[in-house]
């Protein structure tokens, strides 16, 4: 009984069942043979080591094998014979180098290619045609002839064709690319309105912005994106980014400034959620490193060169005036950290900075956030403020700041509102001092003031932005060294 096996040539329907007569050929197990085979028979699902996947003789000319190099010719796509233009020649071709073992005249099929795919087919005198993967039987000056028949006019207009495509589709290619650029959010496009650049970004005016950037943008060259480590044409480290480094900046100063959730600046900036949240998280620890320099202390003969006439007349040796703030925060799931982070004075959980200015107002001290129970005398001593005072410095502060002996020990002062010990009321004196010392205290308040217009800080801290928390502080601390002075 015949093995069962069918044609593997999509189209043919020949198998042992119904066609007995045909011989049923293997797949050959020589590479070169067998790429031919599959290149012809163009079958998507082959399977080339089944012995069951067979190839009839209908598709070999003569309708068989002749020989194990001989390859199928004759398939369901190829076009039906035509008839065969017949050469007129003024002399008779002389064919005496012809191979005597073949036909003088054979028939192939005619099958419609493409190039850098199918043989090209050329037509000979009398009906012989020859084909690219068959044997020449012409002599050189047949030859010559023969290949004068050529048509090499459709593989031109095809390839004409194809470069029109190219170019058709470049062209859109270029204008979607010029789309997104439009509908991608452009600080640019406001930075001739001053109003514009400080709702969006918190700074005063467009030249303002561009001298904070123009401090990070040489280290930004550099950032580190995470997990990814292998350096990109574009000069990053990790994949090739859709954003330049200058939208990455005001992408994170967008969110700083507006508080914006992340699925609405990957709509504005059009990139996914999780690349504006990878970006942000790298570029708020990245700003931090670079910009937290600018919270310092200057010399002493500097402060009291900048500092306001009020100041040089009352309390000269003022180095910094500090106040705390707090942030909301989620409320932690541990009863431990409840209690830690709950704050009496807001009634809340918190989390709380210790800020220092200087009398002209500028920013120089920004500490790490701590849980809302630490008192501002424990703050002062954990924040790193004493370390960086000076022999004759006095700090000014409010009621609570309890740190006299603290500030004793590095041989500043404090100045404190006046308390009434168990007196009735101030005398005048006392009333006068307590007035300037309210008057000259509120600008640490103004200026924690200014921190808060950076929205990111008016919804809770959530617990998994808590790492994150006092970087956005610092950042935005220095930040506000880039604004118009407190004090005039």
């Amino acid at each position: 009984m015949p093995k069962p096996v069918n044609c593997c040539v999509p189209g043919c329907f020949n198998n042992f069942r119904n066609s007995t007569g045909l011989q049923y050929y293997r797949i050959p197990k020589d590479s070169r043979l067998r790429t031919e085979y599959v290149r012809l028979i163009r079958n998507k699902t082959l399977k080339l080591n089944s012995d069951n996947t067979r190839i009839c003789s209908e598709h070999f000319e003569g309708g068989r094998k002749m020989n194990p190099d001989n390859l199928p010719s004759i398939f369901p796509w190829t076009k039906a014979k035509e008839s065969r233009r017949q050469l007129i020649r003024k002399e008779p071709l002389q064919r005496q180098n012809l191979q005597q073992s073949e036909p003088s005249a054979m028939e192939m099929e005619t099958t419609t290619t493409n190039i850098n795919e199918e043989p090209f087919t050329v037509f000979v005198d009398e009906g012989t045609q020859c084909s690219a993967h068959q044997p020449s039987f012409v002599d050189q000056g047949t030859q010559t002839e023969v290949f004068g028949f050529i048509d090499i006019k459709q593989h031109e207009s095809t390839i004409l064709e194809l470069n029109h495509t190219i170019e058709r589709l470049t062209k859109q290619v270029n204008q979607l690319n010029h789309q997104l650029q439009e509908f991608r959010f452009d600080i640019d496009n406001f930075k001739d309105s001053a109003s514009d650049i400080s709702f969006y970004t918190g700074f005063s005016d467009y030249e303002t912005l561009m001298l904070c950037y123009s401090i990070v943008e040489e280290s930004s060259k550099n950032l580190n994106y995470g997990s990814y480590v292998k350096q990109t044409d574009d000069g990053k480290i990790g994949r090739r980014r859709k954003l330049s480094n200058f939208q990455e900046f005001i992408m994170v100063l967008v969110k700083l400034r507006l508080g914006l959730f992340n699925r609405d600046l990957a709509y504005r900036f059009k990139v996914s959620e999780n690349t504006v949240s990878l970006i942000f998280r790298t570029w708020i620890r990245f700003l931090r490193v670079e910009l937290e320099p600018l919270i310092c202390l200057p010399p002493r003969e500097v402060l009291r060169q900048h500092m306001p006439p009020i100041f040089k007349l009352h309390y000269p040796k003022t180095a910094l005036i500090i106040d705390c703030t707090e942030f909301e925060m989620e409320r932690p799931s541990s009863l431990d950290n409840q209690s830690a982070c709950y704050s009496q004075y807001k009634s809340r959980t918190t989390m709380k900075a210790l800020i220092g200015i200087t009398a002209s107002g500028v920013t120089a001290f920004a500490s790490e956030l701590y849980p809302g129970s630490i008192s501002d005398k424990e703050i002062v001593k954990r924040s790193g403020l004493l370390e960086i005072l000076q022999p004759g410095d006095e700090i000014m502060a409010d009621k609570g700041f309890l740190i006299k002996d603290e500030l004793a020990s590095v041989g500043a002062t404090l100045v404190l509102p006046k308390f009434l010990q168990g007196k009735k009321q101030f005398n005048k004196e006392e009333a006068a001092h307590n007035k300037k010392v309210a008057s000259l205290r509120v600008h640490v308040e103004r200026c924690m003031e200014r921190i808060k217009n950076w929205h990111i800080l008016d919804r809770k801290v959530t617990i998994t932005s808590a790492s994150l928390a006092s970087d956005i502080v610092v950042v935005l601390s220095a930040f506000t060294n880039f604004l118009p002075p407190l004090i005039s």
